[in-house]
């Protein structure tokens, strides 16, 4: 019996929801992709264990929907989303704590696992 009466503001996020399920931030091989792009980036900056652990539980929660295939709707991916997001930018913070020490592989790498999924999922979009 749960119901939401219709409002302005409904309409309208239900617009930008939707909107955003047509770009790689509405995808959750976009999120799983950061999520592994923050364990990997955490681990080349030594960043705080609990920082690695969330991301890597986001990862790992996101990548066994991928494995499995059984959830299709957001809810099931909302972890991997909010986890991920959240130990991108503490890793983030890392990268900016360190200023100018950075060797070009620990930007490099993590950058290539967000673009490379990222790219081959726009590919296939276009493509079908």
């Amino acid at each position: 019996g749960y119901s939401i009466r219709s409002n302005a503001i409904v309409p309208a996020i239900t617009a930008l929801a939707d909107a955003g399920a047509k770009t790689p931030i509405g995808w959750p091989i976009f999120w799983i992709s950061v999520a592994l792009a923050a364990v990997v980036g955490g681990m080349f900056l030594k960043a705080p264990a609990i920082v690695i652990a969330l991301a890597s539980s986001s990862f790992l929660y996101g990548l066994s929907y991928l494995v499995f295939g059984v959830a299709v709707g957001m809810r099931y991916y909302f972890w991997t989303i909010s986890a991920g997001a959240v130990a991108a930018i503490l890793v983030s913070g890392e990268y900016s704590s360190t200023g100018s020490k950075l060797r070009r592989k620990a930007v490099a790498v993590p950058a290539l696992i967000i673009a490379l999924p990222t790219a081959a999922a726009i590919l296939a979009r276009i493509v079908s």
